[in-house]
């Protein structure tokens, strides 16, 4: 692994995802991993015509490393996040995905 990349991985564990900053201690499909829940940037991206009909069903927008689960969310897979479902509506990112996820009805 090249400095870099391990600068990088670095900056995701001790800045991004580090617990006393931007992050919070989340259960995600049973496994304890921090991550940051976003509920201003959705409601920002909701309100933008540009991302509003993929956005306006959309409950929650949570970023997590990709390292921290088994495999990337499928659109349209269920997800418990907190004790709660949610259906998965997107996911974007290489080493953090951006999951954007829809209350289970």
């Amino acid at each position: 692994m090249s400095i870099f990349k391990k600068m990088v991985e670095n900056d995701m564990d001790n800045v991004v995802f580090n617990l006393n900053e931007l992050a919070d201690l989340h259960s995600l499909d049973g496994r304890q991993i921090s991550a940051i829940v976003d509920d201003a940037r959705l409601e920002e991206m909701k309100a933008k015509p540009k991302y509003a009909d993929g956005y306006n069903t959309a409950t929650k927008l949570i970023y997590v490393k990709a390292k921290d689960l088994p495999g990337k969310p499928a659109q349209g897979a269920h997800i418990e996040l907190d004790n709660k479902i949610y259906i998965v509506q997107s996911v974007t990112g290489q080493h953090i995905w951006e999951i954007v996820l829809e209350a289970n009805r």
